[in-house]
């Protein structure tokens, strides 16, 4: 509770309790409990109401955390019992706080399950130092998060270093027969370059009740609050647990850097793209057969991509989601968690939630498709651009199916270019950024949540908003609800690529702030895009797409298109080595077009013996001599 001294609001509290609650009398301040083990403390307000019943009123220091606060209390109510000969029916506690950010989720736990009638009020100091109070409403139980937030990534070089691991982190969670985790084994796909002995696991976590805080601290050894700071407030323990289960006294697995072991579902949903799950290891009182959480749900949690689940950190980067109208409870939670996704961009918030609306409270039960992704970091999207087709902004899409699977309606969010840009991009990204090394290494960061939304409007993108429609040959079109500015002369190229297309020399500058950094986008579901005819599916629906959580099915869009924007990058680039990666990008293009090696890599290829080789260029010219050759491509390519 920021205060320029704590001692003092708590007396002005004190003294005026009326001003808290009608009829409170103080009893006293710093009310000392003594307890058999030692464990005692010191109420900071005790007071009773107009009833007779005992308050406990606590206030959150600064320097504690949420759970230690709500530890305190707990230790409070139970030595006031014991210590006082109080029944339950007799106690009740308030909670004071000025700032409930980090209290409001430990808060709405520890009254659902608290064994006496517990309030939280916010404290409101005006600039005079006069008080005022508001309730504050417990979120409901129900909803509340199950699963943490905190989970670590190790890497090992062989089965037996991961065997050994799992073996410690197992006896360990045998001292804590309440702890519910879990360790996902994952092994390179058979299609990577990655040595096949390699061995990676995801180790996680449920929430522990509060109720075990002091044997938390009792069998581990420290005090709850020990690494402090945190990057999840409200999950200090689930963290300290996760060190001392997983990494405590020992370097087995150790990836090499905190921000490299630090989980994030951004993290997964890459890691995934060359690794994939073989086993799943059940730490504590989870067991197989004894749990719905299997290997497929403990991904899907790890991710963060669903609205239902209960999750103390939803994935930042992407939502897909399918939910019926008419079962109103998914339905309201997952189109809540998606207007909060997208609340940043008001034009799609208000045309979401009017699209959402029109199907809601309706009898005939309307299937919701709900995709969505985000991408803060501009400045890289411009780099990803520079180089892949399928690079994009942020986008959403909405897409309403009947009860039999057909297409009813659809709405998309894309963006727009006006034709503006910075002369300077590396300017540009000081000012966005703060220096032209944090728009590089926040890229890789865990707990960074800025969202450097100055950036949009800074490149002229302008949020865009359009139908979707199914056309003839069981294509969607989207067409734009509001008119395209001038500057975007090909509504068929995404905004990225028509700003490059219009400023070669600020992408190339853009090249030089991130050279080195990786720019695959990665194998992530494409949206419906604006101007460009989309194949139909209806049996590749969001649901089936993401039944296996490894890979997930891509929309086509114009190949030709695609490849010409490949084959002009890598005509105008300057860098050797970046237009030799961008011509092997167009020769793997091509070749997985033509179905002749569905996904070979441009690693791949240098990697062939002239033999190799040879034969894969008899077979592209074998294609060409079918087929009208690509936009671009000639023999020397």
């Amino acid at each position: 509770m920021p205060y320029k001294n704590e001692a003092a609001l708590r007396d002005q509290i004190a003294y005026n309790l009326t001003d808290l609650e009608d009829g409170l009398n103080l009893i006293d301040t710093e009310y000392l409990l003594r307890s058999r083990d030692g464990a005692g403390g010191r109420i900071d307000i005790l007071a009773k109401d107009r009833s007779g019943q005992t308050v406990i009123i606590e206030l959150k220091r600064s320097n504690e955390t949420a759970r230690q606060a709500l530890h305190e209390l707990s230790k409070y109510i139970t030595l006031m019992q014991e210590q006082e000969g109080l029944a339950r029916g007799e106690l009740r506690c308030l909670l004071v706080s000025t700032d409930w950010h980090e209290l409001l989720v430990p808060y709405s736990y520890f009254r659902a399950v608290a064994d006496v009638d517990v309030e939280g009020k916010r404290l409101i100091v005006e600039q005079d130092d006069k008080f005022s109070y508001e309730d504050v409403a417990p979120l409901d139980f129900g909803d509340l998060p199950k699963f943490s937030p905190e989970f670590d990534f190790f890497v090992y070089d062989a089965t037996a270093e991961c065997e050994k691991h799992v073996a410690l982190m197992g006896e360990r969670a045998k001292q804590l027969p309440f702890l519910a985790a879990a360790v996902v084994l994952l092994k390179p796909k058979e299609d990577t370059a990655l040595e096949s002995s390699l061995r990676r696991s995801i180790v996680c976590l449920w929430r522990i009740h509060d109720r075990h805080h002091a044997s938390v601290e009792e069998i581990c050894g420290f005090k709850s609050g020990h690494l402090y700071p945190y990057a999840f407030p409200g999950w200090e323990l689930e963290c300290d647990v996760l060190y001392w289960l997983a990494s405590k006294d020992t370097q087995l697995g150790f990836p090499g850097t905190a921000e490299e072991q630090r989980g994030t579902a951004e993290k997964v949903d890459n890691l995934l793209e060359l690794w994939e799950p073989y086993d799943l290891v059940y730490l504590g009182r989870l067991s197989k057969g004894r749990t719905l959480n299997d290997a497929e749900r403990v991904v899907q949690l790890l991710r963060g991509q669903h609205s239902c689940l209960p999750l103390g950190r939803r994935s930042p980067r992407s939502l897909n989601d399918t939910v019926v109208s008419t079962q109103a409870k998914s339905w309201t939670a997952a189109t809540t968690v998606f207007l909060e996704f997208i609340q940043d961009v008001p034009v799609w918030h208000e045309a979401a939630r009017s699209f959402i609306t029109s199907f809601t409270d309706k009898s005939e039960a309307v299937q919701l498709s709900i995709r969505a992704s985000k991408h803060k970091h501009v400045f890289y999207a411009i780099y990803q651009a520079k180089g892949h087709a399928k690079a994009a902004l942020s986008w959403f899409e909405l897409v309403a199916r009947n009860g039999q699977g057909d297409f009813v309606d659809g709405v998309v969010g894309d963006w727009a270019w006006d034709g503006t840009c910075p002369e300077d991009a590396m300017s540009a990204a000081q000012q966005v950024y703060g220096s032209v090394d944090w728009a590089r290494l926040s890229l890789f960061s865990a707990v960074d949540t800025q969202t450097y939304a100055d950036a949009i409007p800074m490149h002229g993108f302008i949020p865009l908003v359009a139908r979707i429609a199914l056309e003839d040959r069981g294509r969607y079109r989207a067409t734009p609800t509001s008119p395209i500015p001038a500057a975007w002369t090909d509504i068929t190229l995404s905004p990225l690529h028509e700003l490059l297309r219009s400023r070669p020399d600020y992408g190339d500058q853009i090249v030089e702030m991130f050279h080195g950094i990786p720019a695959e986008p990665g194998e992530g579901v494409a949206p419906i895009r604006v101007g460009v005819l989309t194949e139909h599916d209806e049996s590749a629906t969001t649901a089936d797409q993401d039944s296996n959580p490894v890979k997930l099915a891509e929309n086509a869009s114009d190949s030709d298109d695609d490849l010409g924007i490949l084959l002009d990058s890598a005509h105008a680039e300057k860098n050797p080595q970046t237009r030799a990666v961008l011509w092997g990008e167009c020769i793997c293009y091509v070749l997985r077009l033509e179905d002749i090696r569905e996904g070979l890599t441009f690693d791949e290829i240098k990697a062939m013996s002239d033999e190799e080789a040879e034969q894969l260029a008899e077979h592209m010219q074998a294609v060409f001599e079918l087929r009208e050759r690509p936009r671009g491509l000639t023999d020397k390519t």
